[in-house]
């Protein structure tokens, strides 16, 4: 009876001890509110959770072994305590860095939202080092205190079958339906592809560009293009900027409204607002009786702007969540392998979520391809993830393995990948190029190519100054008209300057600078 009980303890305190190394693991998972929802592109499903139950009773059983063993008096286990308990320390302490210092980053980790996991992180830490550290005189009282936590593991394995019986096949989650396509305009009708390079940097694009950087496509566009030299993006991240820019709206304020909607605050507005309901400008463009469309990273165009799109794919961004794969095994080995990574860094190489990052990449930018070449698109926005991080692009190499090395690259996993990624950026502008010249469709587009906001990280780079601009090109269909605009605007202007674009107010290049100082009064700089 005495050994059936230390049994029932050992599996009770091996299976709380695994528990809590999982636990931001399930606070991804567990912890999502509906706010959150808003940057997924789909709710976690019943694979997830499973494969997560499972990754704690494998580690739970490998823990009971151990304390099995101790019991025996094996040396052996004593040895794997001090090592396996250094490893588990190690990934609770990178859990908690998690947790609460990349609110930025990945959206659903915020910290005010995660207290109750960052705290049990905090205690698993405690007991960890203690053992670590302490040695086996102080097995008994932690054995005690994991013994005394172990209803959180049946906590979150009930919230798990509960999350699996009750999923709905993430129905919240689901795009669309669009609005109905149009036919095509006839030949000659004004078309317009804006492009928008998520954190693209003019200083270090053009006046500030480090030695040793070529961006031949980007140059060559400026040399054809009228080139605004001196345009304020409306804020410094892309969930402020893409509501502003394409309502035209100044906004001070966000937050989402569930999956499918964004609550937004414009100036001088007495409260909140729906981006859904704002006019826009694929609602200007529809009223042309253009077809519009959207292909883009990070924001839910496809759900929030639906009734105002006639195409359109997203992705969401890469996050610790989302990069685990899609089968089972791969989501069992690369969720322990994502407790000692972030989204950046990784001591195995590239972290999973740049992996992830890289794989999104590629397809937007195919998905881009598509759309820039269809006649039929009469207007639409290419919000592509490049330059942003996380940096996968190695310009020496021409393929995606910077700071790809298992151990030594985790030193060279850091901003100066952005030098990389400004490489990535011109390639992607040769291809997109590329594929409209050979559908016929280069000369007689116009396009707009900008960014919502420049790089964010510049003092951690060069020790300088962020730059307050973002780069500005408009290649206008018809006879190249290369140009300067060197007067100050707010980007806000955009979208009255392509409704003025496809509805031929403005037809030529020549004709844009007038216009600009026509309008830029109407947006004013803070």
């Amino acid at each position: 009876m005495a050994a059936d009980r230390k049994r029932t303890s050992d599996w009770l305190a091996a299976f709380s001890l695994a528990n809590l190394a999982f636990l931001r693991c399930w606070a991804e998972l567990l912890d999502l509110s509906v706010p959150q929802t808003y940057w997924l592109k789909t709710l976690p499903t019943p694979l997830d959770y499973t494969t997560l139950l499972l990754d704690v009773l494998l580690l739970g059983a490998a823990q009971f072994w151990l304390i099995r063993s101790l019991r025996r008096g094996s040396k052996l286990a004593t040895r794997i305590m001090v090592g396996s308990g250094s490893m588990l320390l190690v990934s609770l302490v990178n859990s908690l860095r998690t947790l609460i210092g990349n609110p930025g980053t990945s959206m659903f980790l915020r910290f005010v939202d995660q207290r109750a996991a960052a705290l049990g992180i905090v205690v698993a830490i405690v007991l960890v080092a203690a053992l670590v550290f302490g040695g086996t005189r102080v097995l008994r009282p932690i054995y005690i205190l994991l013994i005394l936590l172990s209803p959180l593991a049946l906590i979150t394995a009930a919230q798990s079958v509960q999350k699996i019986v009750t999923f709905n096949g993430a129905a919240a989650t689901r795009d669309g339906p669009l609005a109905a396509r149009r036919a095509p305009k006839l030949s000659g009708c004004p078309r317009v592809i804006w492009v928008i390079f998520d954190e693209w940097d003019a200083d270090l694009s053009f006046a500030d560009r480090p030695a040793g950087i070529s961006l031949p496509e980007i140059d060559r566009l400026r040399s054809e293009s009228l080139s605004v030299n001196h345009v304020a993006p409306p804020n410094l991240f892309t969930d402020w900027s893409m509501p502003a820019l394409t309502t035209g709206i100044q906004v001070l304020d966000i937050h989402p409204n569930g999956p499918s909607d964004l609550m937004i605050r414009p100036v001088g507005a007495g409260g909140y607002v729906p981006w859904s309901r704002q006019d826009n400008v694929f609602r200007d463009a529809r009223k042309l009786g253009f077809n519009t469309g959207v292909v883009a990273w990070a924001i839910p165009y496809c759900r929030v702007l639906k009734d105002d799109l006639s195409d359109c794919w997203w992705w969401a961004g890469s996050n610790q969540l989302n990069s685990l794969g899609n089968t089972a095994p791969e989501m069992l080995l690369n969720r322990p392998r994502s407790l000692f990574e972030n989204i950046y860094r990784s001591p195995f190489g590239q972290s999973l979520s740049t992996i992830s990052h890289a794989s999104m990449t590629a397809e937007v930018v195919a998905r881009a391809l598509q759309v820039a070449r269809d006649r039929a698109v009469g207007f639409a926005l290419l919000h592509l993830p490049v330059p942003h991080p996380p940096y996968f692009y190695n310009a020496a190499t021409g393929i995606n393995d910077r700071a790809a090395a298992p151990i030594t690259g985790i030193f060279e996993q850091n901003q100066q990948g952005y030098i990389d990624a400004l490489a990535l950026t011109d390639r992607t502008l040769g291809k997109i190029r590329r594929a409209m010249e050979q559908a016929g469709v280069w000369d007689t587009t116009s396009v707009l190519v900008s960014s919502d906001h420049p790089y964010r990280h510049r003092p951690a780079l060069d020790g300088k100054l962020r730059s307050k601009h973002v780069p500005y090109l408009l290649k206008m269909s018809g006879a190249m008209q290369p140009g300067n605009y060197d007067r100050e605007i707010s980007a806000l202007i955009t979208r009255k300057l392509i409704l003025a674009m496809l509805s031929g107010e403005i037809s030529c290049t020549s004709q844009v600078p007038a216009w600009l100082d026509a309008h830029r009064a109407e947006y004013p700089l803070d």
